[in-house]
């Protein structure tokens, strides 16, 4: 990864640009993973499950991978990564499969083995979603996978603007908007949005560089000492004990 300061697009950012209706350019930018398993239709709308699973490659193995998948079938979970996120009996447990996965096949990229997971889809799918993996590869677009400090940072967000705002009604929703937004604090990034309102509380809370033209924002938080962040939200008491997180690769 380059050592110049990170510029991370949103989901609806990179959908607009695949859509030809994002006028600036995107070559050689930045996703989260979470943005990823949007755009790539891997998230479901059962937040513990997904519409397919993306290998990890340290559990393909060697030899040719064609001969590794049943075309008729989907690789199985236990093939790839898991960000589990438990919150009691508040919101929905929330499983993210294959943060890890699929930033490698964007990253480096491995275009065949990425064919091969959804070859089992029906055709029109199968090329609605080959054509969005081709368009983050043309572009040179890198993923960030979610890290356990993100996360946290994600649940400690979650925490404190459910005490402010109200959430979206898919709740699923509402917390890949968090991760992205921790993604784009833990790598000490820019992030490029349409989302008012959570970023300008983020702004605050982070004291990033928060700047809104027409309908974008734009939020730097290149500066953002995080550490001392957080211990000022641990301070007034907004992280919840009873919720968990867990990471299994």
């Amino acid at each position: 990864m380059s050592d110049l300061p990170l510029t991370i697009l949103d989901t609806q950012i990179i959908s607009y640009a695949f859509k030809g209706r994002w006028a600036l350019p995107i070559k050689g930018k930045n996703i989260s993973s979470i943005t990823a398993n949007e755009f790539l239709l891997i998230q479901s709308k059962n937040p513990a499950q997904v519409n397919y699973h993306v290998p990890l490659l340290s559990k393909i193995g060697v030899g040719p991978i064609s001969q590794k998948l049943n075309r008729d079938h989907p690789f199985r979970k236990n093939i790839t990564d898991q960000v589990i996120l438990d919150f009691g009996n508040e919101y929905p447990t929330i499983v993210e499969y294959g943060n890890l996965a699929i930033s490698m096949l964007i990253n480096k990229p491995i275009s065949n083995l990425f064919y091969e997971t959804i070859k089992f889809h029906e055709k029109s799918q199968r090329r609605t979603i080959r054509k969005r993996y081709d368009f983050l590869t043309e572009n040179e677009i890198t993923c960030i996978p979610l890290t356990k400090n993100a996360v946290e940072i994600a649940m400690e967000l979650l925490q404190e603007f459910s005490k402010q705002h109200n959430l979206k009604a898919n709740f699923r929703n509402s917390m890949n908007d968090m991760l992205i937004l921790a993604s784009t604090i833990d790598s000490l990034a820019t992030l490029i949005t349409e989302d008012n309102l959570l970023n300008k509380f983020a702004a605050r809370r982070y004291l990033g560089k928060y700047n809104k033209q027409t309908n974008v924002v734009t939020i730097d938080f290149d500066d953002v000492t995080v550490s001392s962040s957080r211990k000022n939200l641990e301070s007034k008491g907004y992280i919840n004990r009873g919720w968990r997180i867990s990471l299994r690769n």
